[in-house]
Order: C-alpha cells, then structure tokens, then sequence
C-alpha cells in the first residue's frame, strides 16, 4: 500500500490518500503469457502495478489522475500506462445525466512491451519508460473501429484457442505503440504545452468541422492574438494549417469509408461541395473522387 497526492481542482494537490499496489498474477486472465483484456465502465481508485497498460475510451469521457496530475479524457483517446505510474478513473456526467464511461483495456508484462517495442524501434522501450515521447494520443474513427472489432474477435473466439487470443492482444499493444510513435513524430518538442494540446485538439473528429472562430474557442486566447502566437511558433498561417488538417481528415475518410463527398464537405465544414473539390485538388493535386479511385 503506498501514499500519494489526490488532486480536486485540476493540477491542485489536496490531501494524501491510499495506493493499491495490483500484480498481474493476481488478475491477468492469461497469466502464463503475461497478457490481459477487459472493457471497463466502472469508475476504479487511485493504483499502481507491475505491468503496463493502455486504456482507449470507447463512450463518454471521465476525470483520469495520473501521477498527482488530473485531466479530462474523452472518447477516442489513448493513454499508455507504465508499471510504476499510480493513476485512478472516474467517469464525468454529461448535461446533467447519469455519469457513463465505457474504455477498452489492454495489459501485458514488462518482458512483452519491451520485445513489441523493440520490434518497431530500436530504443523505443526505454524512451517509452522515460516518458521521452508523449504517452497519450488521439485516435480518429477509424482506428477506433479496428481496435474495438479486434477486441469482438478476442471475445468471439471458442474455448482453448488461447494462442490467437494471446497473439491478438500483442498485436493490439504493437498497434498502440505503433500510434503513440507515430504521433510522437509530429509532437513538436519546440513547441509550448498549450500549442501541441490546441494542434490535437484541432485534429479530432468532433472539431475538423469547426470554423476558424469556433476553432479560437478551444484555446485560452482570443482569435487575433491566437493567429498571432500560431504563426509565430509554426511559420504557418492558422486558416491554411486548418485547412490542411481538414483535407488530411478527409482524405483519411476517402481511403477507408465509402461516405459520399457531399457528407465529407459537411462532415469537415463545407456547405459549398465545389469549394470543397477546388480546396482538396489544390493540397492533393487530384479531386477526390481520382484520389479514392487510388487507394
């Protein structure tokens, strides 16, 4: 049992409170092979562990404390748990209702993280457990999507196939150290705090359809001096960088769903489809519909 910090107010340290210390052999459903996976929807207290962990809401949103540090965490995100991390989750009400929070966990031993790391990048174990790299990302829809289905598959299989149900969560962990490296790329180390989390904010799937003055909203800054600070640190315009973010979120939608290019210029903020067509041919040299045809 160890003692830390709870905070209340966002980044406020309050009072010491208890920390359950969980070993993955008293609760890994596949013990010998150092892996576990469950979907959770209950609120769990503050705790630490001997095995890492990432976790992905799937519903709602909640209130996650991390290291004395507390966030609000919302539908699509992932976050990566190392063993001597103490973190606690409590789903957050919405517009008055009942408190509702659904996210997948997935769990494996030391041993496994370290060979699934090395498998995408020499060093990448060791940045991990320095915490040299962000350890949370977003997840667009689709990711989403091929996550929860391999999670329906692990649940699917019959009794005794133990071994594709051991290798699918292995492949479910390489697939989110494959994204938080990924995102890592564009993690702008030059940057300030509050510009990555505005750049990731701007990227989810819940804003790609705002317009710029809604977009300003998200930041503590008003719109002028938002466009001042963002060209500044990016040497990019903030329109011509939204802009590039919505062509980009739309042509992710254009290679992996069948959805209409009328419902892709409304999903991203376009009203005029031909305005759209003109914008998307301009970043990707060809119209939408020859950059389907591609994929």
């Amino acid at each position: 049992m160890f003692y830390h910090f709870l905070d209340r107010p966002l980044n406020t340290v309050v009072k010491y409170f208890k920390v359950n210390y969980i070993k993955y052999s008293e609760m890994f459903l596949y013990r010998d092979e150092g892996v576990h996976i469950h979907i959770h929807n209950m609120e769990y207290e503050y705790h630490t562990h001997d095995f890492w962990e990432f976790f992905i809401v799937t519903e709602g949103s909640g209130r996650h404390n991390l290291n004395g540090v507390a966030s609000v965490v919302n539908k699509n995100e992932l976050y990566l748990i190392r063993p001597f991390d103490q973190h606690s989750f409590r789903p957050l009400k919405k517009d008055g209702a009942a408190a509702v929070s659904q996210h997948l966990n997935v769990m494996a031993t030391d041993g496994n993280i370290a060979a699934i790391a090395g498998a995408i990048s020499n060093g990448l174990y060791e940045t991990l457990k320095a915490g040299q790299i962000p350890l949370h990302c977003l997840l667009d829809e689709h990711a989403l999507r091929s996550f929860m289905r391999t999670w329906e598959i692990i649940r699917a299989l019959p009794n005794g196939e133990t071994d594709k149900a051991v290798a699918l969560i292995k492949i479910l962990f390489f697939e989110a150290l494959k994204y938080l490296y990924y995102n890592s790329v564009f993690h702008n180390e030059l940057y300030p705090a509050w510009l990555n989390e505005f750049v990731a904010k701007m990227k989810r799937p819940d804003n790609i359809g705002l317009n710029v003055d809604e977009l300003s909203r998200l930041s503590n800054f008003s719109h002028i001096h938002l466009a001042r600070l963002f060209k500044q640190f990016t040497g990019e315009t903030l329109v011509d960088y939204f802009v590039k973010a919505k062509m980009d979120y739309a042509a992710t939608l254009l290679k992996t769903t069948d959805i209409k290019l009328l419902d892709i210029s409304s999903n991203i903020g376009y009203t005029s489809l031909s305005h759209f067509l003109r914008l998307f041919k301009k970043l990707y040299g060809m119209t939408p519909t020859e950059y389907r045809r591609a994929k």
